[in-house]
């Protein structure tokens, strides 16, 4: 009886860690690659460049809002994918410009 108490406590503890780890990594990915974020989309014109027809417009402005969205979330992909191998608090996409005293 003590012994399935034990088990399940112990697994209880396994699961909410195994969860909530990575979780609280990938939220901080956005904010600790926030000026690579910002300097990728940077690059990509604003919306008052559009444009043309309204339909060119919406065509215009869906192409600006998905660069941003493939910027963002192509960084943050590479943020957690490297989570084991960086710390936490550094961000390179590539992994090739990583500046770690050791």
């Amino acid at each position: 009886m003590m012994w399935r108490k034990l088990c399940t406590a112990f697994a209880a503890v396994a699961l909410v860690a195994g969860f909530a780890l990575p979780s609280a990594y990938a939220k901080k990915c956005p904010r600790i690659c926030k000026p690579e974020i910002t300097a990728c989309r940077s690059t990509i014109p604003d919306k008052s460049t559009c444009t043309g027809t309204r339909r060119e417009k919406g065509q215009c402005r869906r192409a600006i809002n998905k660069a941003k969205r493939v910027c963002m979330t192509s960084i943050i992909k590479a943020c957690k994918q490297r989570k084991d191998t960086v710390p936490a608090d550094v961000c390179s996409p590539s992994g090739a410009f990583l500046d770690l005293d050791e």
